[in-house]
Formats: structure tokens, C-alpha cells, sequence
């Protein structure tokens, strides 16, 4: 009997330790596209950025507006983020 309870034990734990490994490879895998995304947007925000610094006063005129988009959408996912 004493066997017995003790391979359920080891089953039950092994279970648990499958479930555990599952729903993190899942989380982990949720951070990964959640960082993917926060790269692409950073990328995308650099290349608001470059005409700051080497363009022309047109050319920085003509990115404000996109670049004033790109930092509101920044601030809504940061907040977004830190509510989670």
C-alpha cells in the first residue's frame, strides 16, 4: 500500500510539473511576441527620429506630426502595460 501511495504521489507530482512546464513555455512565449512587438515599435519610432538629426528644418517639419503619433501610441501601450 505504502508503494502505492508513493508512485501516485510521484505521478501527481509529475503531472504538476508537466502542468507547471506547459504554462510557462505559454507565458514565455506570450513575453517573446510582447518584445517582438515593443522592437518593431521602437523601429519604427527611430525612423521618426533620424530626420531630427540629419535632416533638413522641411524634412523635420514634415515628421513632427508622425512622430507626435508614434509617442502618444508609446505612452497608451506604456500605460496599457503597467496595468497588467
Amino acid at each position: 500500500m505504502i508503494k502505492f501511495q508513493k508512485q501516485l504521489f510521484n505521478d501527481a507530482n509529475f503531472v504538476i510539473y508537466i502542468s507547471w512546464n506547459i504554462l510557462d513555455l505559454i507565458f514565455f512565449d506570450i513575453k517573446v511576441k510582447q518584445s517582438q512587438g515593443q522592437y518593431e515599435i521602437l523601429v519604427d519610432f527611430k525612423k521618426f527620429l533620424d530626420p531630427l538629426y540629419k535632416g533638413t528644418p522641411q524634412q523635420i517639419i514634415d515628421t513632427l506630426t508622425a512622430l507626435m503619433n508614434a509617442i502618444k501610441m508609446i505612452h497608451t501601450i506604456a500605460k496599457i502595460l503597467q496595468n497588467q
